[in-house]
């Protein structure tokens, strides 16, 4: 269970950081 939440929050911060990146990689465009 533990690892579980453990994996479920650090891929929701991966989508986040994604999110940001491709904000940013559209501003640049």
């Amino acid at each position: 269970m533990y690892a579980f939440l453990m994996e479920s929050t650090t891929l929701e911060y991966n989508v986040e950081r994604k999110c940001d990146l491709m904000q940013i990689g559209g501003w640049l465009d």
